[in-house]
């Protein structure tokens, strides 16, 4: 986020031409005026899983104009790179590849694969990415769509930036910083309509990334850190149900703004001393360290939470060692060039992500499995497995109405009657308070209460009802730390859970 922040500042400062304009200003301006957005149409609806048109239309319009403005970039970058002769667009792709850049020991360097690398996690771990890709997608087609859409979209991108750094090396030279680029290319440009084109392009790409990030690192940090503490404090006087759905919603705002705020700090006082591309060099290497645990999770049945947390650990050592305390010598890393500082951080991240390899598989063999740990193996490795007769048993004791009022107790009644009445209009039916619940039904409370409190919490509720107990609102909030789930299932619950176990 300090990356996206420096460069809304960096730029605006070129665009007006003065150096002596404060960045900081700007950023801090910039930071106040994209929080405001994030709270107003990121935090209006509590659950995560619903759809958010307004913020969802916002990101794919400034989508939109960073595509336009880099296809504007390269037109006037291939003009300007033929604009002693004639325009010749072949010419310009030939002496494109001609230059040395291209050559093999660079493209296959160690460098260029763990950048590859880093970027390529970057893609499935990032918080914004995975918001977008997974929780704010509303139905099965437009994944489909988006499988050739973002290819193709990154691709224009792809075949843009090699004329574009070309022609900023010819024009400007190698001293020149390669991240203000595009911004001369507009400077350059006598056209009025390219130049504001390409500023709101930058413009756009910046603040799209922002909202997404605090808003989905808002969602993560409430739901994971913020609210298991908080309700298992809860006393029984705290049982009003609109409470709960309040609380969420100011948490939520709150985080927002306290990790703006720390971002800006941040961008104060380090992200100053590096250019924007190895300030994100540096945060995709610290993403790197999620993919153990990612992979991990979802093809090893052995893994677990101790051998996560021991991953991180280590991993997380290494990069302190690593990259963050020679980052904190500025002036010994400011001398280096930006080819060095790359070697330097892909060197960071290859020995952290190893570390974090070792350790994650080292914790998850030694460690030993609590049953939560086999319970959550078995529903990602193998979900059609876990969901089948997950819930349905001839002696549930539970009905609609138990989940209805499950529903309401943390969404409250009047958003819960809007969900049951597109549901009901959705699949046809009517939805009775005494009749038992199919398992679509199950399906559709667990789903809208992850995204209130997060999946496993939701499971573990979901399960307790439908088995028959009886949960207050302090139980409940017992069920939602995840460290105690497992020797607080009832008896009942721990049968069908085994059930779904694999043999050995």
């Amino acid at each position: 986020i300090s990356l996206q922040l420096k460069a809304i500042g960096s730029n605006f400062s070129l665009f007006v031409n003065q150096e002596g304009v404060s960045s900081s200003v700007i950023v801090l301006i910039a930071t106040v005026s994209v929080g405001i957005f994030a709270v107003l149409f990121g935090t209006r609806k509590i659950e995560v899983t619903e759809y958010r048109s307004g913020m969802m239309l916002a990101i794919a319009v400034e989508s939109l104009f960073k595509l336009f403005a880099i296809i504007g970039v390269g037109f006037i970058a291939i003009v300007l790179f033929n604009k002693q002769g004639d325009f010749s667009l072949g010419q310009t792709i030939q002496q494109t590849f001609e230059s040395p850049v291209w050559q093999t020991k660079d493209i296959f360097s160690f460098s260029f694969i763990m950048q590859t690398l880093m970027a390529a996690a970057a893609v499935i771990c990032l918080p914004r990415q995975f918001h977008v890709t997974v929780v704010d997608h509303q139905e099965k087609k437009q994944l489909n769509m988006a499988r050739w859409v973002f290819p193709a979209y990154l691709t224009v991108f792809a075949i843009l930036i090699p004329p574009i750094a070309m022609t900023g090396q010819s024009l400007f030279g190698l001293e020149s910083n390669a991240d203000t680029y595009v911004i001369q290319f507009a400077l350059a440009s006598e056209n009025t309509f390219f130049k504001v084109l390409i500023f709101l392009g930058g413009l756009s790409a910046t603040t799209a990334m922002i909202i997404i990030a605090t808003f989905s690192l808002s969602i993560m940090i409430s739901n994971d850190v913020i609210l298991p503490i908080m309700l298992a404090r809860a006393s029984s006087r705290d049982q009003a149900q609109p409470l709960y759905h309040k609380k969420i919603l100011h948490i939520r705002r709150f985080v927002i703004a306290a990790v703006l705020i720390l971002s800006y700090l941040y961008y104060q006082e380090m992200a100053t001393s590096e250019s924007l591309a190895g300030t994100g060099l540096l945060a995709f290497s610290l993403v790197l360290q999620l993919i153990p645990a990612v992979i991990g999770g979802l093809y090893w049945r052995r893994g677990h939470a101790i051998g996560v947390y021991t991953g991180f650990a280590l991993g997380f050592v290494f990069w302190l060692l690593w990259l963050i305390f020679p980052l904190l010598g500025t002036q010994e890393w400011s001398s280096h060039n930006f080819e060095t500082r790359a070697e330097v951080i892909s060197l960071g991240a290859c020995i952290s992500l190893i570390a974090n390899i070792i350790g994650y598989i080292a914790g998850s063999l030694l460690a030993s499995e609590r049953l939560i740990d086999r319970i959550q193996a078995t529903a990602f490795v193998s979900p059609t497995a876990e969901l089948e007769g997950r819930f349905i048993k001839p002696k549930s004791l539970a009905l609609n109405g138990d989940l209805i009022v499950l529903l309401e107790t943390f969404l409250g009644k009047q958003r819960c009657q809007q969900i049951l009445t597109e549901y009901q209009q959705q699949h046809n039916i009517e939805i009775s308070g005494k009749d038992s619940p199919d398992r679509l039904f199950i399906d559709f409370c667990e789903r809208i209460l992850g995204g209130v409190f997060g999946g496993s919490s939701a499971r573990t509720i979901i399960n307790s009802v439908m088995v028959g107990k009886r949960m207050k609102v302090e139980e409940m909030v017992t069920y939602l730390d995840e460290a105690t789930q497992a020797i607080q299932f009832n008896q009942n619950l721990l049968f069908v859970s085994m059930d779904n176990l694999a043999q050995g």
